[in-house]
Order: C-alpha cells, then sequence, then structure tokens
C-alpha cells in the first residue's frame, strides 16, 4: 500500500485526541486534588443536612411553643 491510496489521519486531530488522553490520565492520577474535591463535597452534603436538621429543630420549638401557649390560654379561660 502506498500513502497516496492510505488517507493520513489529521495530525492536529491526533495531537488533540492524545492531550484530552493525557489530561484524563493525570487528572484520574492525581490523588491529591481527588481527595480534596471528595472532602469539599462531603462537607457541602454535611452543611446541606445540618441546615435541614436547623430548620426542622426550629419548626419543632415552634410548634411546641404554640402548644404550649395555647393550653395556657385554654387553662386561663377556665
Amino acid at each position: 500500500m502506498s500513502t497516496a491510496e492510505t488517507p493520513q489521519p489529521d495530525l492536529e486531530q491526533q495531537r488533540a485526541e492524545i492531550a484530552e488522553t493525557v489530561e484524563a490520565l493525570h487528572a484520574k492520577l492525581d490523588v491529591p486534588t481527588r481527595g480534596k474535591a471528595v472532602v469539599k463535597n462531603q462537607a457541602a452534603r454535611l452543611n446541606e443536612n445540618t441546615a435541614l436538621r436547623n430548620g426542622l429543630i426550629a419548626a419543632v420549638v415552634a410548634a411546641v411553643a404554640l402548644i404550649t401557649v395555647r393550653r395556657v390560654q385554654v387553662h386561663r379561660r377556665r
């Protein structure tokens, strides 16, 4: 086979594909950065859970306070 019959792959495209592959391998092997990303993600989830828990606690406290006030009002009317 001669080179005239076989189309040559685009050199720039090959370079781009190799660069993309190298970047992907580098990201996969960069354990400290991956570890930091996992910790950051877990911290964000913890903050979300804390906010939800605090909102739930506030709702329960408000409900207990409302029930207590209502019982005092009913008791004073008797």
